[in-house]
């Protein structure tokens, strides 16, 4: 499977579930379980030492994941599933969704993470499903951008309308490159913006584990998750694949197919960073109300490329650093003739309590520690004109 069965095989991961959630989960497959073979674990109770019997049941249920091939497709859904929102980030979204939703589940009793997630399962695997799906694409945090090549900002025909040949058209290529067939992707609107989410296979990989008291494998295909937003606005492309074929592929798929080749798109140049050295401290100035402080804490410079010699400076506040070298010697102030080739930036949001990191690296990427911060870090660099404007656009495509 698409995930580490192992884990299952913990009975420390185990007992982060409820007996009674987990018995539960095993009911609902019950029939595909029965028909494999799989009798679901049910210790009796001996003397009335329960913690005894608990302890056996997690025992025989993490016995079944030493051998998972029969456990039905869905049970192992739910449970990749179950052990990704396991987490801060995924007990927020479920718990506001549990709420807006109406769901049947009692909040006030005794519920870890995963029980809650187990609880949703149960009474809605869709609703789960779409939240596991957004803290997966919030995972996506680094992007490459492509712009416009034509002045034109047309809309998207309907996926509906082209998902089968998309979907056919990735896996041609992915097949090439052992990642087999298989591929899916699907269209959610966030911010304003269109993103697509393309599952696809990897090459396939084997993990040892151990069965009774000999080594034994598992072989399998990991799925990945790759992501392509549009901009309508701005008319831009950005993906969080970093291979040049794949770039390529999902560009001219999207171009051919769901833009009717009235848009293209190519790898142009999109961010520069010497507004940092002529505004300075300006520059941490922003309008966009959902930023309340902006500090530098890093920043890199080309000095000789032919020598691959490069400087980085890195502190808490990097201008209050230059400023303090340049009292002892103003010629280690911030450097005038060296070209900017990135920077960290410590960004606080409003109702954040920590600052998260922004880290720009021109010619066209950007890393965010969530992606719901890039428009209002984007409507900064665009104020401070970090962005480069793509005003002369040509029907040219990248290489």
């Amino acid at each position: 499977m698409a995930y580490q069965t192992k884990w299952f095989t913990d009975l420390n991961n185990l007992k982060s579930m409820s007996r009674a959630h987990l018995t539960a989960l095993f009911r609902k497959h019950e029939p595909e379980l029965s028909a494999a073979g799989i009798t679901i674990p049910d210790p009796p109770i001996i003397d009335g030492d329960q913690e005894a019997s608990d302890n056996t049941f997690y025992a025989e249920v993490a016995q079944l994941f030493f051998r998972p091939e029969g456990l039905p497709d869905e049970l192992h859904d739910a449970l990749a599933t179950i052990r990704d929102m396991d987490r801060e980030v995924g007990h927020n979204l479920i718990i506001e969704a549990a709420m807006a939703e109406g769901l049947p589940i009692d909040l006030t009793q005794s519920l870890t993470r995963a029980d809650c997630a187990i609880l949703v399962w149960l009474h809605d695997p869709y609703l789960l499903k779409t939240l596991h799906l957004d803290v997966r694409l919030d995972q996506t945090k680094s992007y490459v951008h492509m712009s416009p090549t034509k002045a034109a900002r047309p809309v998207p025909v309907p996926l509906e309308s082209v998902r089968a040949a998309m979907e056919a058209a990735f896996d041609e290529v992915f097949l090439k490159r052992s990642r087999g067939r298989g591929s899916h992707i699907s269209c959610h609107v966030r911010g304003g913006e269109l993103w697509y989410v393309v599952a696809h296979g990897e090459p396939f990989k084997r993990d040892g584990r151990r069965v009774d008291d000999r080594s034994d494998s598992v072989f399998y295909r990991p799925e990945k998750i790759d992501v392509v937003v549009y901009n309508q606005e701005y008319g831009e492309l950005r993906t969080n694949v970093t291979a040049k074929w794949q770039k390529n592929l999902y560009r001219d798929v999207f171009e051919h197919h769901l833009f009717e080749d009235k848009a293209g798109f190519k790898e142009n140049p999109r961010y520069h960073l010497e507004p940092i050295r002529s505004k300075q401290k300006a520059i941490l100035h922003a309008t966009d109300d959902a930023i309340t402080s902006i500090t530098l804490t890093s920043i890199d410079f080309e000095v000789d490329v032919t020598r691959n010699d490069y400087m980085s400076r890195s502190s808490s506040d990097v201008f209050a650093s230059f400023e303090q070298d340049a009292k002892a010697d103003p010629a280690k102030g911030f450097p005038a003739e060296y070209p900017i080739t990135g920077a960290t930036f410590k960004v606080r949001f409003k109702n954040s309590k920590k600052e998260r990191s922004v880290t720009i690296q021109p010619p066209n990427r950007a890393r965010y520690i969530r992606d719901e911060d890039s428009a209002h870090v984007e409507n900064w660099l665009r104020e401070h004109e970090m962005i480069i404007k793509n005003e002369d656009v040509t029907d040219e495509k990248a290489a």
